[in-house]
């Protein structure tokens, strides 16, 4: 999972844009054309945006979800299965499976977060910088955060990539050090539709959204180098708070 500590859409979207992102690698984008001044300010396309993704309140209200996606590596086509756990308002596992045996989790509980190694049986805590700007991604895009709260200058404008229109967001981080994002939101739909680390020259689209119990999710997300597929996304189901803790391992058996 190279690169993941490096960079919350709806709280839904963040598991797809840290896989992707996380194997993300060189690409060559997509040329943008015509940028323009927006026609609207931030804080009326952040409430369109919360409007598209949640039109009934639905996910604002939800406490906990839990979610699955098929991760296929598009060179190799081998495929492994993340599962998504949360529970409101800021602990989160995200649980890679392979070969239907844990291979590694990123956890977040509070202030804390650690990274998990199954097979090497090792806790890593998530300090610093590190914990700043993955608390950063886990945040954006919650109804509570604005895109102001986040970052230190958010710039908007309108522009074009192929026969599409977007409103991009070039969003300056608060964090030294961490990474500039550019977010492209349909002009038309108000959905998040690609997010570009312009120093990775990485790009993480979404290819299509599906409605899951009154939530837009993105249902296919693609990068460079995977593609991810939700297949399960419910709201509201009991978590055992435990699994928000780090696995304390036994000694291993010489």
């Amino acid at each position: 999972m190279k690169n993941i500590f490096c960079w919350r859409m709806l709280t839904v979207l963040f598991s797809a844009w840290m896989i992707c992102l996380a194997a993300a690698g060189c690409a060559t984008l997509e040329e943008e054309m015509d940028e323009r001044p927006a026609d609207i300010t931030l804080d009326q396309l952040e409430k369109k945006m919360l409007k598209a993704r949640d039109p009934n309140g639905v996910f604002l209200k939800a406490k906990s979800y839990v979610q699955k996606q098929i991760v296929t590596d598009i060179q190799t086509g081998e495929q492994q299965i993340c599962e998504v756990r949360y529970l409101a308002p800021d602990r989160l596992n995200m649980l890679m499976r392979k070969d239907n045996q844990p291979d590694s989790a990123i956890i977040i509980n509070g202030d804390s977060a650690w990274k998990v190694n199954y097979p090497e049986r090792k806790v890593t805590p998530i300090v610093g910088m590190g914990l700043a700007q993955l608390k950063t991604m886990q945040r954006l895009g919650d109804p509570d955060d604005s895109y102001q709260d986040l970052f230190k200058k958010v710039d908007l404008s309108l522009c074009r990539i192929g026969e599409n229109e977007y409103y991009k967001l070039v969003c300056h981080p608060k964090i030294r050090g961490s990474y500039r994002l550019i977010l492209y939101v349909g002009r038309d739909s108000y959905l998040l539709h690609r997010i570009r680390i312009p120093a990775l020259e990485s790009e993480t689209r979404v290819d299509r959204y599906a409605l899951y119990e009154g939530v837009m999710v993105p249902e296919e997300t693609i990068s460079e180098r995977s593609r991810s597929r939700v297949f399960y996304n419910r709201l509201n189901l009991p978590i055992d708070e435990q699994v928000f803790l780090p696995p304390v391992f036994s000694p291993a058996v010489e």
